[in-house]
Order: structure tokens, then sequence, then C-alpha cells
């Protein structure tokens, strides 16, 4: 699976003190992201739509936001 085959957080160099804004439409993939930051130990929410982002966006400041290029 995609988690088990997920590299160290030292081989990809984020912050463990960062927060992850995780935006996509399609809960599997928030899902996985979650998990994975999880695994890393990294704080971070999730948004399913552009209008939750910014609702989130105003409540938290986030180090990194990763983001569906094709959210609808």
């Amino acid at each position: 699976s995609a988690l088990k085959q997920a590299p160290s957080l030292e081989k990809i160099m984020i912050p463990v003190d960062c927060r992850v804004l995780v935006v996509d439409d399609q809960a599997m993939n928030l899902k996985i992201a979650g998990k994975m930051l999880e695994k890393w130990k990294i704080r971070y929410h999730t948004a399913r739509s552009v209008d939750e982002a910014k609702l989130l966006m105003k409540q938290f400041q986030f180090d990194i936001a990763l983001l569906d290029y094709q959210l609808e």
C-alpha cells in the first residue's frame, strides 16, 4: 500500500512543528494524507472544498498547504 511505502520524515524534510492544510474533494485522498501525516506526527487539518479551506485559514496559520489541482 502507499502508506507502507511512505518515506521517512527525514527524507522529505518537513519540520515536525509545522501545521499542514490538506484540501481535496475526495474523502479517500484526505484519509491517506492524514494517515501519512499522523505517521510523521505532523499537525494537520483537512478541507473538502476551497470554501472550507478559506474558513480554516482564517482560524489557523498553516505552514504548508497540499491542494488537489483538480479540485471541483
